[in-house]
């Protein structure tokens, strides 16, 4: 049973004439016959009274009408939402961004997705932007199930299977309250910090372990006070307290957070923060239009790099 012999089935009921049927739906008389029969025999009973000029109904053809209209319905809704979806689909940028990605101070993806939209007028633009783990927005890429990531390229595992765009080229600064005995320095090693209670970036924003690991090739032991993915919250709470924190440079926002002072840290541990996508995937004209107005203002990656994220200088 298909859906074309159900519609066959529907249009004879309604015409009560095989050959009207035929006529409606555009195909031979014949065709419909084989249809027809070929159904009933896969029932094991027949459907119409074939004594009579008009085709009327079995009992039983009158018990398959019943499910047969519902599932035709059924069937034509089925369709529509389907291409619906296809239809939002096409209209649709789904981005995964990694917690700390909307604090920057450098660039604002926010803002680039509002000029595109302002760019293309004539669409309606769908945004999906959820905030989830590097390794998930990997997987969600991967799956076809996103088009771009907002992630650290250090940690992309086949680097090589990506587009680049670099959004932040990073480097970790110490930031104090402006009353820390340690707020005056002009630079500051992890030995000098070690003795301090830190609050750092939390492990799904891929900052926090390069930090650890930092600390470990200096044989320093980290004393970690508290951690948070939201920069402005750390950023709050050094404000309120004598904690260190190590951030981004480009995250920390001296405008809202007068009382902090911004340090440069002596060991380089650095990091690209980037958009990217899969490389070689079938992709909508939407995405690839969006892809192009964000390279027009970043700097593209043609071979991404595999440099660890720390280039980490020499003991003391």
């Amino acid at each position: 049973m298909n859906i074309n012999q159900i519609q066959y089935f529907l249009a004879i009921v309604k015409t009560q004439s095989f050959s009207e049927a035929a006529y409606d739906l555009f195909i031979s008389q014949s065709s419909i016959s084989k249809q027809i029969k070929a159904l009933e025999d896969e029932l094991g009973i027949s459907l119409f009274n074939r004594n009579s000029s008009q085709r009327t109904l079995t009992p039983a053809g009158k018990v398959f009408y019943i499910y047969a209209k519902s599932v035709y319905e059924q069937h034509k809704d089925m369709l529509l939402e389907i291409e619906n979806i296809k239809k939002n689909a096409s209209s649709t940028l789904r981005l995964g961004n990694i917690p700390v990605s909307p604090m920057y101070n450098n660039f604002n993806i926010g803002a680039d997705l509002a000029l595109f939209q302002n760019n293309r007028q004539e669409e309606s633009i769908n945004f999906d932007i959820f905030e989830s783990t590097q390794s998930e927005i990997i997987k969600e890429l991967y799956n076809g199930n996103a088009d771009f990531g907002l992630v650290r390229l250090e940690k992309i595992p086949n680097p090589d299977d990506f587009d680049s765009i670099i959004l932040s080229n990073d480097i970790m600064v110490v930031v104090v309250n402006k009353d820390h005995e340690l707020a005056n320095k002009k630079q500051l090693s992890l030995k000098e910090i070690a003795k301090y209670p830190l609050f750092l970036l939390s492990k799904e924003t891929e900052l926090r372990a390069p930090v650890i690991e930092a600390f470990a090739n200096q044989g320093l032991t980290i004393n970690i006070h508290g951690e948070s993915p939201r920069p402005k919250i750390i950023q709050g709470m050094v404000t309120e307290s004598m904690d260190i924190t190590l951030l981004p440079k480009n995250v920390v926002d001296l405008s809202t957070f007068r009382d902090l002072r911004i340090i440069p840290l002596k060991e380089k541990i650095t990091s690209k923060l980037v958009s990217v996508r899969l490389k070689n995937n079938k992709r909508s004209e939407l995405a690839e239009a969006f892809w192009d107005f964000i390279c027009e203002v970043n700097t593209v990656i043609t071979t991404p790099s595999t440099e660890p994220i720390m280039p980490v200088d020499a003991k003391m």
